[in-house]
């Protein structure tokens, strides 16, 4: 059996998925998953996820709550068929997925925090003029991000709070003191 890493760049689309007859597959887990977008007619499309060790086929993410949480964000409407983006990356697990629109990079943690209220909070925030950092820890497991997510709340709490500058960690000249 060829491993996944050999096999051909596009793969033949299965019989259902749509009027394209072929699909580009983008890799993830270890090449043990992909996901590729179905173009449909009128311009719908959608994002599916296979697991070709498991040999499932199904939504790559819920399209409608995803959909419903960035038109909130943005203000405009997005349909669940015609999201606003071409690529996403989700990461090993499928338990985030992150798209470009426009200039701005999202990601939606898909298992633990409906996006909605992440892309609320940041939409209130901005709207309110208010000065806010956006970490993302990859593998966090929605925690706090180990030694570097609590630094970086340490660092915010001292800018904001204290009204002071934090040390500058990268300045090798004081090692970060």
């Amino acid at each position: 059996m060829a491993s996944a890493a050999a096999r051909p760049a596009r793969v033949a689309a299965s019989a259902g998925a749509g009027p394209q007859d072929q699909i580009t597959p983008h890799w993830f887990a270890g090449n043990a998953r992909f996901w590729y977008r179905n173009d449909l007619a009128a311009g719908a499309r959608e994002f599916v996820a296979v697991d070709t060790t498991k040999a499932t086929r199904g939504p790559a993410f819920d399209h409608k709550r995803l959909a419903a949480a960035l038109a909130k964000a943005i203000g405009k409407d997005v349909p669940a068929d015609k999201l606003p983006f071409d690529l996403i990356a989700l990461d090993d697990h499928a338990k985030a997925v992150r798209f470009k629109v426009g200039d701005t990079l999202w990601k939606c943690d898909l298992p633990n925090v409906p996006p909605e209220s992440t892309f609320r909070l940041a939409d209130a925030l901005i709207r309110a003029g208010k000065d806010f950092d956006f970490v993302v820890a990859p593998n966090a497991n929605h925690g706090m991000g180990g030694a570097y997510g609590q630094r970086r709340m340490l660092d915010f709490f001292v800018r904001h709070l204290k009204g002071a500058e934090p040390p500058d960690r990268n300045d090798v000249t004081t090692g970060g003191r």
